[in-house]
């Protein structure tokens, strides 16, 4: 069970994203003592598929963790006398670790033999070869019930359920020794603790997860012939999974000798899907939304388990363009996400390619000196939208490395703001916690609360899926109000938000003509 929380306790948030891997060290005020990041690889090939080796996610995981570590050690004994005390220190601070948790990448999956280890590498959740077996989905179920017991929308081979069909399919032999499939969040959950478990935020990105039941669709399982002996066994955020083993901590430097560690093992503690989790370390609230803005964006809404009859409504109103549903965290609510792929990685696009020699800060600067443009407008489709390409117009003579800039900060919010419409009840939310890269421009925040027309939170601290496996590993959530973190907060301006509304109206028909 969790040791109870001392003063000089230590927490881990483990965050596996899709090509880094990220572990902060957190005191038992939740206050970080140290941070450490890593890149690992996508292995593609040309044939399009999109893997990853899951012993490449141990291995950056325990690196991560031990650069974590040291951090921290540096952190906590500065005043102290070091050099040739570093390595006590060191096990000092390791001592002092009393649980860890997980948030990781969803849908991508692996599967294992009787042995639990690895048959293939894992197919990532950007490979979308399993297309091709929607047809087997759909002689069996309605797009539409799909959705109302998953909450998910049936396209192309985004999902889990579609990747163990094409492995059925296509890799007959792997599928046949195939005695369980993981997911990183619980492969990286069995290498602590020898224990095969996930959350359901995890399992919501199988679509095979029934939202209301909170368990897999048996249903579903059985029609599609996949055994449900296979799958990882469910538990709720925040749980107990098991205790890390010696062999696993002192792999990722949490231990040194075994009978000491023996007396106070480290705790494993449910994780979840790393969107979820950095919703959770942002404090999300039910009267609030909150939005992850780096390379992509993603935002994610509560709502209530015993409402179904809204989400209904809406789904036979715009079928096509929903959110997705995902039980949350913790029983009794369930939350929504939308996203779109291309957020910061479109201001990226536009500063490599028009304007490499400024930084984002003197771009910034620019785009602040352009007024508001009622014509000059950016589609920012860089990716993934098939029918629509980005696209630049409404450029004049006058049109300037600013102006530019500011179109395409502004494509992005329009463009978000055209998903968070899909979620029902999002006007009676008034605020928005903003975190990630797009937060540290101020210009794009306040762009953001003049189009949303929401009060804009942004917090200095942009780690918040660490914040949350930190909170998950501690058992509490986060005390936003007595911490000391910043939050700047942008409302809108009445001025500014008058015209954006005609420039969204003018953003949303020109999206619809350039559909091919």
């Amino acid at each position: 069970m969790q040791t109870n929380v001392h003063d000089d306790a230590l927490y881990i948030g483990l965050d596996l994203g899709t090509t880094t891997c990220k572990a902060a060290i957190y005191d038992s005020e939740l206050r970080c003592v140290g941070i450490a990041a890593e890149e690992y690889s996508l292995l593609t090939d040309d044939r399009g598929y999109i893997e990853q080796d899951p012993e490449e996610w141990w291995q950056v995981s325990c690196k991560t963790v031990r650069a974590a570590l040291h951090k921290a050690s540096d952190t906590l004994y500065s005043s102290a006398e070091t050099n040739s005390a570093d390595e006590f220190y060191l096990a000092e601070t390791a001592r002092r670790v009393q649980a860890v948790s997980v948030s990781s990448q969803s849908i991508s999956v692996l599967p294992l033999d009787e042995n639990m280890r690895p048959l293939a590498n894992a197919i990532s959740w950007l490979d979308g070869r399993g297309g091709g077996e929607v047809p087997t989905i759909t002689s069996h179920f309605t797009i539409e019930d799909i959705y109302r017991r998953t909450g998910k929308v049936l396209r192309g081979g985004v999902y889990v359920l579609t990747k163990l069909l094409w492995w059925r399919t296509n890799e007959p032999l792997i599928w046949s020794r195939t005695r369980k499939i993981a997911f990183p969040l619980d492969y990286l959950n069995l290498r602590m603790c020898g224990h095969l478990a996930t959350d359901h935020t995890i399992a919501g990105g199988t679509m095979f997860h029934n939202l209301a039941a909170r368990d897999w669709d048996y249903e579903i399982l059985e029609k599609l012939e996949i055994s449900a002996d296979i799958l990882p066994e469910l538990q709720d955020s925040g749980t107990f999974v098991g205790e890390v083993s010696f062999a696993a901590a002192r792999e990722m430097g949490l231990a040194y000798d075994p009978d000491v560690y023996a007396k106070q093992p480290v705790s494993l503690m449910m994780g979840g899907q790393d969107q979820k989790v950095a919703a959770y370390g942002a404090g999300i609230r039910a009267e609030s939304i909150t939005l992850s803005m780096g390379t992509s964006a993603a935002s994610e809404m509560l709502i209530d388990v015993d409402a179904p009859s809204i989400i209904d409504t809406h789904l036979f109103a715009s079928m096509g363009s929903l959110p997705a549903r995902f039980c949350w965290l913790f029983p009794g609510k369930q939350v929504m996400e939308t996203s779109i792929g291309t957020a910061g990685a479109a201001l990226r696009w536009y500063r490599d390619n028009c304007a490499s020699h400024l930084n984002y800060k003197q771009i910034d600067a620019l785009a602040l000196e352009v007024p508001i443009a009622p014509r000059t407008v950016f589609l920012p489709l860089l990716s993934g939208n098939a029918g629509t390409s980005a696209c630049f117009t409404g450029l004049t003579l006058n049109s300037d490395v600013g102006a530019m800039a500011r179109a395409v900060m502004e494509g992005v919010v329009f463009e978000m703001k055209l998903k968070l419409e899909t979620f029902p009840g999002q006007d009676e939310a008034s605020t928005l916690r903003l975190f990630g890269g797009g937060g540290k421009s101020p210009l794009w925040s306040q762009i953001m609360a003049d189009i949303l027309e929401k009060t804009i939170e942004v917090s200095e601290d942009s780690e918040l899926a660490l914040l949350g496996a930190a909170q998950l590993a501690a058992g509490r959530p986060y005390d936003w109000s007595g911490t000391g973190i910043k939050i700047s907060t942008y409302r809108p301006d009445s001025d500014n938000t008058r015209l954006y509304r005609q420039k969204y109206a003018y953003y949303k028909d020109l999206r619809n003509l350039l559909k091919m």
